[in-house]
């Protein structure tokens, strides 16, 4: 154990090191008559710091709902050509748009079958790809749902926890199964 691990130990704070090795303290929430300035503070400290390992996962302490994940949509050669025409600047004139419009149809229409089925099997592979990352992404968010549950479980001092307890009653068994820190 190192001396600043040591050190942390015996003042009562938990060290969590971000990808560049900063230390990061937080000190343990103790339940008390100050509990609510204790929180605040408690909250704000446990946000920076594990904003830097979970990223936007610990916002839900503000809107009380966990960040949205899109699900990947496939992408078609229309939807392509329609970028592309969404993308003509909206302060060309009505004269130089349809101009633009007509030259985006062109390329598209100039394309072969072979060119056109290469596309196709493009986007196919990119939505595969992002369907991957998407089911990667949901599960890391699990895991660290539950590594967030247990951080901050660890800080709460047995007077916090008993009040959580206390307060969550029959609850308490169903959080602890679920480990969801948003319910903590």
């Amino acid at each position: 154990m190192s001396k600043a691990t040591d050190d942390a130990t015996t003042k009562g704070q938990h060290n969590i090191n971000d990808s560049s090795k900063k230390k990061h303290d937080i000190s343990i929430l103790k339940y008390d008559n100050k509990a609510y300035a204790k929180f605040v503070k408690f909250e704000k400290d446990l946000e920076e710091t594990v904003g830097y390992e979970f990223g936007d996962l610990f916002s839900f302490a503000k809107t009380g709902v966990y960040p949205y994940q899109p699900v990947p949509t496939p992408r078609s050669i229309q939807t392509l050509i329609q970028e592309e025409k969404d993308a003509i600047p909206p302060s060309l004139s009505v004269a130089e748009r349809a101009k633009a419009i007509k030259a985006v149809d062109a390329k598209w229409d100039d394309l072969d079958d072979a060119q056109m089925v290469t596309i196709t099997l493009g986007l196919e592979e990119e939505f595969k790809a992002e369907l991957r990352a998407h089911s990667t992404d949901k599960l890391k968010r699990k895991q660290d749902k539950i590594k967030l549950f247990w951080l901050i479980k660890s800080l709460l001092s047995t007077e916090s926890l008993d009040a959580v307890k206390q307060y969550l009653l029959e609850k308490w068994a169903t959080l602890e199964a679920t480990q969801d820190p948003l319910e903590l």
